[in-house]
């Protein structure tokens, strides 16, 4: 075969049906192109995780149906690492292995570190996370699209303090990679909105008592409660600030990990008019969710459009016009390369449009405010944080 190679060239290749660009780039065929997901699909996150992959596949099932991109058909291999770093590295590896095009979505901010040891020295991009992290930013190969917790924690505290008025803030952080990067946000906010700090204190995952720290922040008296941590852990953390009479007196205030049904559903009318967050997306019951809903409906077997599932659809859909942009030649270097053109880039109306020009390697520049009202999701409308170039 090497030797029907070296005489007959590249283009006599083609012709006899070799795909040239698979030889090329793993995971592209003329077909289709295979990109490899971990993130949590059992365990404790998975309520607000499995649904981002889900409506990333819908959206991914309706491109499909319709030819793919450039005539290739998007595969999206997907495998469950229960939120866990070392699960994560072995799924990385193994997809690797299988030969995919590109690192894609994934949720949670335990992961990306440990993708990132496979991703790199491999040279595979590593593309749009629902995660955090900050030492990961940087590098050559990552590209998201939600701003670090770091960053909204700071600019949505600033936001309201100036907004709401200055007050007393109680800061929670869950211990997670970017722990001590959230807890410098809070602090950045907090001072630059005029306010001051009565206490700060760390939790785990699945902490098994919030007693002994609410009752803490309930003697500190905070007009502001700032947290950072699963959404799951926030909502058993607000009952137990219920049963102690210990909310704060003006708001909870958190990052856009916060706003979905994963935590609405079990503090459902405890909290209306209490949060304010950034959001990742517009609210499902927003027109712009229209899009979305409709591949769910006829891709998602009944999937439900909310916060998760509709973030799933819009990196889905940044994916698709990455793919777009980057061509029928598509390689790894050309699809980077097309992603940092992007200058506000409109990829889905479900969130702003998208900025990579200039070594940025987050694309959005500014998010809405959400909040909750008569205990639903709810667009803060005209409110908008900006937030840094990284």
């Amino acid at each position: 075969m090497k030797s029907v190679i070296r005489l007959l060239g590249i283009a006599s290749l083609v012709a006899l049906g070799t795909p040239f660009a698979q030889a090329q780039t793993p995971g592209v065929t003329r077909d289709q192109v295979v990109v490899g997901s971990t993130s949590p699909q059992t365990g404790s996150v998975a309520s607000y995780c499995k649904p981002m992959i889900d409506g990333a596949l819908a959206w991914f099932a309706k491109v499909n149906a319709k030819g793919g991109v450039h005539g290739r058909k998007i595969v999206n291999k997907v495998l469950d690492d229960q939120y866990s770093a070392p699960q994560a590295l072995a799924n990385a590896r193994q997809l690797a292995e299988e030969g995919i095009f590109a690192f894609f979505g994934g949720c949670g901010s335990m992961q990306p570190p440990a993708v990132q040891q496979v991703a790199v020295p491999a040279k595979i991009p590593y593309v749009f996370p629902n995660a955090g992290v900050p030492q990961v930013v940087p590098d050559p190969n990552f590209r998201s699209i939600n701003p670090l917790w770091a960053d909204q924690l700071q600019a949505v505290t600033e936001w309201a303090m100036k907004k709401h008025g200055a007050g007393r803030a109680f800061l929670v952080n869950q211990r997670a990679p970017a722990f001590d990067a959230n807890v410098a946000g809070m602090k950045a906010g907090v001072a630059a909105g005029g306010g001051t700090i009565v206490g700060d204190e760390a939790m785990v995952v699945n902490e098994p008592d919030f007693t002994p720290l609410v009752l803490k922040m309930k003697a500190a008296r905070p007009d502001y409660m700032i947290i950072a941590a699963a959404a799951s852990d926030v909502a058993r953390l607000i009952k137990t600030m219920h049963a102690q009479q210990a909310m704060p007196a003006k708001f909870i205030l958190s990052n856009s990990a916060l706003l979905n049904e994963a935590f609405l559903e079990p503090v459902r009318g405890l909290v209306d008019g209490k949060i304010l967050t950034p959001q990742m997306i517009a609210a499902a019951t927003s027109d712009k969710s229209g899009e979305c809903t409709s591949a769910f409906k006829e891709f998602g077997a009944g999937l439900r459009p909310d916060a998760q599932s509709l973030y799933g659809c819009v990196v889905a859909q940044t994916l698709v016009a990455a793919l777009e942009d980057a061509g029928k030649d598509l390689t790894r270097e050309g699809f980077l390369k097309a992603i940092d053109g992007w200058n506000r880039k409109a990829v889905s109306p479900l969130i702003p449009p998208l900025s990579f020009v200039g070594g940025r390697h987050i694309g959005m520049s500014t998010m809405t405010v959400g909040g909750v009202e008569k205990g639903e999701l709810k667009d803060i409308e005209g409110q908008l944080v900006p937030m840094p170039a990284r």
